[in-house]
């Protein structure tokens, strides 16, 4: 027997069913104090499904170093993080308004993995008449933010 795709509900951009595959992102936030007129209360969880993609990755580091006469360099600190890209396919206005109060709460959760938001939200506008925009970000992975503070000397 075939399956059949049933559609339960919908809302303002997508269909809800059973099973979305790879086409969208589920962003389920938290926080530990009452924000933007929301009552958290400590236990809620907010859900919010989007058309997206949130596959590509970059890991940015940074690295202070004193270089020597003798040619040594002495690597004072350094650091590297591991972020993903959030792309969010259009929406409207009123949407991208609730996705940023959702990307700056205590406890962000994509996909089963934690976020935090480090970076400005871009909003890009497809046309003057149109009423949707993209929406993309770099999100931060918790606990991947590795610092190496007064490590060894690296000769050059």
């Amino acid at each position: 027997m075939p399956y059949i795709e049933t559609i339960f509900a919908s809302s303002d951009l997508i269909d809800v069913k059973v099973d979305h595959g790879a086409k969208t992102v589920i962003i389920k936030s938290s926080n530990r104090t009452n924000f933007a007129g929301i009552d958290f209360d400590g236990t809620k969880v907010f859900s919010l499904r989007l058309v997206a993609k949130f596959f590509k990755e970059r890991f940015p580091s940074e690295v202070e170093s004193d270089d020597f006469d003798d040619g040594s360099v002495d690597v004072l600190s350094a650091s590297v993080k591991a972020q993903k890209l959030l792309q969010v396919e259009p929406i409207p206005y009123h949407l991208i308004r609730i996705l940023n109060y959702q990307l700056n709460n205590n406890t962000l959760n994509i996909n089963d993995d934690y976020w935090k938001r480090t970076e400005d939200v871009e909003q890009k506008e497809l046309n003057e008449e149109y009423p949707l925009e993209t929406v993309e970000t770099w999100l931060t992975e918790r606990d991947s933010y590795d610092v190496n503070v007064y490590g060894l000397p690296v000769n050059v």
